[in-house]
């Protein structure tokens, strides 16, 4: 199921401050008495671990592994959720079929927690996001594809610093409003800040613009300029990971590159970047991943969106002309 939910950035970063070493590899018999003791099925194990491209060889006792999984879902614990939310379960399943889940989706009452409180607050932002996304043609494959990606790269904790780097030398250009002016210094600097971010992303994209069914080979720098395309075609925006496969490609429209509606969406995009911080606060607090479910997806929408305000930034001052 498609679930695009408004995060940023930070959101994935919950996962750069953990590593995992591998140790002596649980036996299968500890496996299969934990898992009937807990009430869930070997598939399910397998298929939440494999979710954060982890695997019970990795932890070295069933407490570890425990601990990372948190309490499984029964009729006490739900009931006791839904009093502190102050819902019915009638409601309960109402507020998450919004979002295109169910409570099946759920193994575990921490994660369940964490994304109800999430949407009961920001229900609102979040379904703006999920039209803003699927206007530009977002899949749910892609979707699984970026996600698989950004926990790939959880190798060490470099990633959140490059970013972080990136983010303040992008700073300056925030200010800038319609009339203002870059010099060709600083439009170079910010492509080349724009390149950074999709490098420390081990990404790598491509541009085309759709003319009669075909996609034709473009450039960034034609991209950003009124004349680069005409009214009735599509431009393409493909990100690749190392290995050269797609990981998603946005088809935006011409409206989409040269009106207001970047500055304006641009604006709610970066806006919208900072719920990240909230939701990973409140999930490092519980020591407890979230659900293997489809809220998981807010990560790569996380990346989603901040790809998408850099280059919302890109397109509006870059095109601007000197007065």
């Amino acid at each position: 199921m498609i679930r695009i939910v408004v995060v940023c950035l930070t959101l994935f970063f919950v996962n750069l401050s953990t590593s995992y070493s591998v140790f002596a590899a649980v036996s299968d018999e500890e496996v299969s008495e934990y898992i009937e003791r807990i009430g869930i099925t070997q598939e399910e194990l397998t298929n939440y671990l494999s979710f954060y491209h982890l695997s019970i060889e990795e932890f070295e006792s069933v407490s570890d592994l425990d601990s990372f999984l948190g309490t499984p879902i029964n009729t006490e614990n739900l009931n006791h959720l839904l009093t502190a939310i102050d819902l019915s379960e009638e409601e309960l399943h109402t507020l998450l079929a919004g979002f295109g889940e169910s409570i099946d989706d759920y193994l575990f009452i921490e994660d369940l927690e964490v994304d109800v409180n999430f949407y009961l607050k920001h229900a609102e932002m979040i379904h703006e996001a999920e039209r803003l996304l699927s206007d530009i043609g977002m899949t749910s494959e892609e979707a699984d594809e970026l996600f698989g990606h950004i926990i790939s790269l959880n190798k060490n904790g470099s990633l959140e610093d490059e970013l972080e780097t990136i983010s303040i030398n992008l700073e300056q250009y925030y200010a800038y409003d319609t009339n203002a002016t870059l010099s060709d210094e600083q439009k170079n600097e910010l492509i080349t800040h724009f390149e950074n971010l999709l490098s420390a992303l081990h990404l790598s994209s491509s541009y085309y613009v759709m003319n009669n069914g075909t996609q034709q080979p473009t450039t960034l720098e034609n991209l950003l300029t009124d004349e680069a395309i005409e009214e009735e075609q599509i431009v393409v925006v493909q990100l690749n990971n190392d290995q050269n496969e797609t990981i998603m490609d946005l088809q935006l429209k011409k409206d989409e590159l040269s009106s207001d509606f970047l500055i304006l969406r641009g604006e709610q995009f970066l806006t919208m970047a900072t719920l990240a911080n909230e939701l990973n606060g409140t999930m490092m607090t519980a020591e407890l991943p979230n659900t293997a479910s489809p809220f998981w997806n807010n990560m790569m929408i996380g990346l989603t969106l901040f790809l998408l305000g850099w280059w919302i930034i890109l397109r509006k001052t870059l095109s601007r002309r000197e007065s």
